[in-house]
């Protein structure tokens, strides 16, 4: 399976790096990405190996799932291929940011 980041999580991404290279270091993000990207590979071969989130599960919207790496959590969904929807800190209110992603679509 091919593994797609939308362009919201492309931000996400984005926003992350400079958190990690403010607060601690560049070697830090890059140690960081180095473990967000095997974990992406891995999800190509595995696309079931995450959770569905609490946040979706009662919808039953069970193409959503989540993985969590250090304190980032990736919120994709499977289909054809895995779309990469949200990554983003665990500390962060999910169904608010859900909510605000909803909203701007």
């Amino acid at each position: 399976m091919k593994v797609v980041f939308l362009k919201e999580a492309e931000a996400d991404l984005h926003d992350l790096r400079t958190y990690f290279i403010q607060q601690f270091s560049n070697a830090a993000w890059l140690a960081h990405s180095r473990k967000l990207k095997q974990a992406t590979l891995k999800l190509a071969k595995f696309p079931q190996i995450g959770s569905v989130p609490d946040e979706i599960a009662h919808l039953g919207l069970l193409q959503y799932r989540h993985f969590v790496i250090g304190q980032t959590r990736v919120i994709y969904e499977i289909q054809p291929d895995i779309i990469i929807h949200i990554v983003c800190d665990t500390r962060r209110n999910m169904r608010t940011l859900l909510t605000q992603r909803l909203l701007r679509a």
